[in-house]
């Protein structure tokens, strides 16, 4: 059915449909949810249609305050040295940055809305969605949002909060404050409902009296910080209970917003293969946020195990006997590929690991593929008292030989790799010939980016401890702090996976039942590698070092072949890695 036209409509008519706009438009109110589901939640740019036919934004000149009808501008964008375009956070540009203009924007999407992390999933599927975000992230506009959009299609549901007082301070006030000025529901305090105009019901539940949920037919449920709640079992099996009514169209949806911690209740959610898990950082709804708020929040927070927590919206967990705690993890986030880079370039040596699976099914392991860097040298080309470790990959992968090689590849080509390992005695001969024949009949995939047959590179090592007391000697370097997990934007650079399951492997010399898990024995055989390459090339330097001493001595001549020249100590492979501020985090925004 077409929309009718203005200018088709009697005078009473078209001065009801300006008072109407006059209001909304008073009101403040804004859409939340644009039909593009990619959208980043940026304003969205003006375009035209060029000679050719071609879509083009439409710009204005710095100094210009709106566009050619009025229409609202972005900030004025400035280009970088490297061609990016960006709006200074706080409006000042980098020294010698120019000015290329200011966008014009549509002026029904010239906010901030929806992001990609913001949209519900499939609305005819029934689901559970659990966000897990850091403050700030924008996870209660999220909800109000849900809230809000099943009202409209005239469901009733619920909202589950910590207590009443924060269901009556935040979760209404703010479904009052974002509702459109002709769907604005009433709130009744004395029965902890509100109504909406077309009739549909919300309920308002406190988890400090779970009991309470009983007697209601809902539709859908929104529960908010789900994770402080002390009653939360309880709550939430009364709240799934009462949440059994579906219409057509309209199948059960129960969201669930909250910064997450290390709870029993949390981690069953998280383990859940029934309940799709978000994680979204405070740094997404960065646009939304006073720079200053965030400024302190990193200075307080980021880098810390807290700050993994609060800003990033992770699960810590800690388990009884496990060789591993959150306590011992140190994260270095770097979201520039460009300085990602930088930091491999800048280490003295990087190996990637190998632990096969040994077959490929539903009950088989995943192989284990990980790439670890050191740092062995200060700037001098003076050893460092004890090497440093950075995980830079995991491409750990549950699939065929050809599968995981090609993975192998991958991570030894993006972090510059100078060798891959792989244990002799646990397949060993068998990785190092998988990898020989994929680089045989893929020698494209297997080469780095100088060209040399990565195939070349790959070693055989030779255990003479348990793995347990492998893993041991690998924990006493994340203790001292010698360890630190170089989180990035890369394919590879998630090491959630591998954290939990650090956390949560018991071995057996400590009460547990599992083999250790093939990241970790990929991870344990990366360090070993780089640690017995630093020691033999210190114990040649050092050995030099004394022939030179004795030969120059008068006390007389040194036994063995005097001819033989003695090189000198190793120096550094790299750079010295740079201390990456705020964890690589930019301070400056790209243009929408």
């Amino acid at each position: 059915m077409s929309e009718p036209d203005f200018n088709q409509l009697s005078q009473d008519e078209q001065r009801a449909v300006a008072e109407r706009l006059h209001k909304i438009a008073e009101s403040g109110w804004k859409p939340f949810w644009c039909a593009d589901p990619n959208c980043d939640g940026n304003p969205h740019w003006l375009t035209e249609e060029d000679a050719d036919g071609t879509e083009v934004n439409v710009f204005v000149g710095a100094d210009d305050i709106a566009g050619p009808n009025g229409e609202p501008l972005s900030g004025i964008i400035y280009e970088a040295p490297d061609g990016e375009w960006y709006v200074p956070e706080r409006g000042v540009p980098d020294d010698g940055d120019e000015p290329v203009g200011r966008a014009v924007l549509n002026p029904k999407w010239a906010h901030n809305h929806a992001r990609r992390d913001q949209r519900l999933p499939s609305w005819v599927k029934p689901w559970t969605l659990f966000i897990m975000s850091g403050r700030g992230s924008g996870k209660t506009r999220t909800g109000v949002e849900f809230v809000t959009l099943c009202a409209r299609k005239g469901l009733d549901g619920a909202i589950l909060g910590r207590r009443g007082t924060e269901l009556v301070n935040t979760h209404v006030a703010e479904l009052i404050n974002n509702a459109h000025p002709e769907f604005v529901p009433i709130h009744y305090a004395s029965k902890d409902i509100l109504v909406w105009p077309n009739g549909a019901t919300t309920y308002l539940f406190s988890a400090e009296k779970p009991e309470n949920i009983r007697s209601v037919n809902l539709s859908y449920a929104w529960v908010d910080e789900a994770a402080f709640m002390d009653e939360i079992e309880t709550a939430w099996m009364n709240l799934k209970l009462a949440t059994r009514v579906k219409s057509p169209g309209n199948p059960i949806h129960m969201l669930i917003t909250s910064t997450p911690t290390g709870s029993k209740w949390v981690q069953k959610m998280e383990d859940d293969d029934n309940v799709e898990v978000r994680r979204v950082s405070t740094y997404a709804n960065r646009a939304n946020l006073d720079p200053d708020w965030i400024e302190e929040l990193e200075k307080e927070y980021e880098g810390t195990r807290m700050g993994r927590q609060e800003l990033h919206g992770e699960v810590l967990r800690d388990v009884e006997g496990a060789l591993w705690n959150d306590d011992l993890f140190n994260h270095l986030r770097l979201s520039d590929p460009v300085d990602f880079l930088n930091f491999v370039e800048g280490l003295d040596d990087r190996v990637v690991a190998v632990d096969p699976a040994g077959s490929k099914g539903k009950r088989s392991d995943e192989t284990g593929i990980m790439a670890v860097g050191a740092h062995h040298f200060d700037d001098d080309g003076t050893p460092l008292p004890g090497s440093r470790f950075y995980t830079l990959g995991d491409a750990t992968i549950k699939g065929s030989p050809a599968e995981w090689a090609e993975q192998t590849y991958r991570l030894a080509r993006l972090v510059k790799a100078t060798r891959i390992v792989a244990e002799k005695n646990f397949g060993g001969d068998m990785v190092k010939q998988v990898l020989l024949d994929y680089a045989t009949i893929h020698p494209e995939k297997a080469r780095n980016d100088d060209g040399d047959n990565m195939a070349d590179m790959v070693k055989v090592v030779h255990a003479v401890q348990g793995k347990e007391t492998r893993a041991e000697a690998v924990v006493g370097k994340y203790e001292q702090g010698r360890v630190t997990h170089v989180t990035s934007t890369t394919a590879f650079g998630d090491f959630s996976k591998l954290e939990r399951e650090q956390v949560t492997w018991v071995p057996k010399n400590r009460g547990g039942r599992s083999p250790s898990p093939n990241r970790i024995d990929a991870l344990v055989w990366a360090v070993k590698a780089l640690e017995t390459k630093v020691k033999h090339a210190t114990s040649m330097a050092s050995g030099a070092a004394v022939l030179r001493k004795l030969k120059s001595s008068p006390m007389g001549s040194v036994s063995g072949n005097g001819s033989i020249p003695m090189s000198r100590p190793a120096g550094p492979l790299g750079r010295k890695v740079v201390n990456w501020p705020n964890g690589g985090i930019k301070k400056k925004g790209r243009a929408a």
